[in-house]
C-alpha cells in the first residue's frame, strides 16, 4: 500500500497517493514515514490542515525525524507565519545539524525579515553542506511552495551567497541525500 502511496505521488495523483498511504496505515498505524508521506500529498492537494496533522503525527512517532517538523514549517511560511517556520527550522536544525534544508530555509527567512548577516551565515553554512539546495527545481521538489521560493531565489543572487555557490560546487563532496525523497 505505500509503495503504491509513493508511485501515485511520483505521479502527481495525490489523491490517490492518500488513499493507498491511507489503507496501508490502518494495517501498519503510526509509521513515521507513511505519515510524513501522506503530509506531503496533502500539501501537494494544499490542505494543509491534514498535512500538518500528519507531519505532527510523524514527529510524535520518532522526535528525531526533524523532515516532518521541517514540511510544517514550509507550510506556516506560506501561511505568513514566519516566526514560527522560523522556530520550527531551527528545532529541526536543532535535531540534525548537518540538515541543509532547515538551515537554509532559516536562513532565507531571518535574512528577508532583515537580520541579513545571520541569514548569510547560516545560508553560506547549508549551502556548503549540500549545494543542491541552491538549486530553485530541487526546493521545488522538496516541496517549497511560492513565497519561500520567491525569498529564496532573491537570497542565492546576492553576491556572497553567490561566491559561496560557486566554491561549494566545484569542491568534491558527497551529497547527503534527505531521508524523505
Amino acid at each position: 500500500m505505500f509503495a503504491l502511496g509513493t508511485a501515485y505521488f511520483q505521479k502527481t495523483s495525490y489523491q490517490q497517493s492518500i488513499d493507498y498511504i491511507q489503507s496501508g496505515l490502518k494495517l501498519k498505524p503510526n509509521l513515521p514515514g507513511a505519515l510524513f508521506d501522506l503530509g506531503n500529498a496533502y500539501l501537494m492537494l494544499k490542505q494543509n490542515r491534514e498535512a500538518i496533522a500528519s507531519y505532527e503525527k510523524a514527529y510524535a512517532q520518532d522526535k528525531e525525524y526533524w523532515p516532518a517538523i521541517n514540511n510544517v514549517a514550509l507550510v506556516k511560511y506560506e501561511q505568513g507565519a514566519v516566526d514560527d517556520a522560523i522556530r520550527l527550522w531551527r528545532t529541526s536544525v536543532a535535531i540534525d545539524p548537518k540538515a541543509a534544508e532547515p538551515k537554509l530555509a532559516a536562513a532565507v527567512a531571518l535574512y528577508n525579515k532583515g537580520d541579513r548577516e545571520q541569514g548569510l551565515v547560516l545560508g553560506e553554512a547549508a549551502i556548503r553542506l549540500d549545494s543542491r539546495y541552491s538549486d530553485l527545481k530541487f526546493l521545488k521538489d522538496n516541496l517549497w511552495g511560492e513565497k519561500l521560493l520567491a525569498a529564496t531565489q532573491k537570497f542565492l543572487s546576492v553576491p556572497r551567497i553567490q561566491a559561496t555557490i560557486a566554491q561549494a560546487q566545484s569542491a568534491p563532496s558527497a551529497q547527503p541525500q534527505r531521508p524523505e525523497q
